[in-house]
């Protein structure tokens, strides 16, 4: 079938002058990929980019509980560690050592996180402070937003940022614009036509070669 090295997405889907949607739409087409390929047939950054991604959307909505508690539903074990990696790539250094903390406490706790059913909230003291932390840096973080835009000449970014940091973005979090920004700069997306990305899927999903 030969290896795909982007995210197919229509120019509906990946509009830049909406970073914030556009990287959510892009998490969830990467979901779709993973769904359909083995990850040696899709891009290397494709799993840094879904698992921070994933993390941010569960620890969002239930904490670090409920995000381990759902990864061992998903059949991805690579995620944890790749978290590590798209961090160092993505986001402030306390968030690196945030999922180290995680790691090391999966690590050193396999009967404690087997037994997470995702609602222990308050109950694992780690964990709560690690579900602070990442909830600090979603609000706190303009800083580091504006450093990664000091001497960047695209003005979408700077005027993303700018409604960020002012509130009035249509998404307002802080990790969610560091890992738009990433996937903008990285090149990871490529806009295609509607028929162009449905060549593309049919073919994924048929376990055909690709189009040319």
């Amino acid at each position: 079938m030969g290896r795909l090295d982007f995210i197919p997405m229509t120019a509906d889907e990946a509009d830049w002058h909406k970073p914030a949607d556009t990287e959510m739409e892009a998490w969830e087409r990467a979901d779709y990929l993973l769904d359909l390929c083995t990850l040696d047939e899709l891009p290397e950054e494709l799993p840094l980019f879904y698992a921070l991604g994933l993390h941010w959307g569960e620890v969002m909505n239930g904490g670090h509980a409920q995000f381990l508690a759902n990864l061992k539903t998903r059949n991805r074990p690579w995620v944890l560690s790749a978290c590590v990696e798209a961090a160092q790539k993505m986001y402030p250094p306390a968030l690196t050592d945030c999922f180290r903390t995680i790691l090391k406490w999966v690590e050193q706790n396999p009967d404690d996180n087997e037994a997470l059913f995702g609602f222990e909230s308050g109950q694992i003291d780690v964990l709560d402070q690690l579900d602070a932390l990442v909830a600090a840096a979603d609000v706190g973080s303009g800083q580091y937003l504006l450093g990664l835009i000091g001497k960047s000449s695209d003005p979408l970014e700077k005027t993303f940022v700018r409604d960020v940091l002012n509130g009035t973005a249509s998404d307002n979090s802080h990790l969610n614009a560091m890992r738009a920004i990433w996937l903008r700069r990285s090149g990871l997306v490529r806009l295609l036509s509607d028929d162009e990305v449905d060549d593309i899927f049919d073919a994924l999903s048929l376990g055909q070669p690709l189009p040319q």
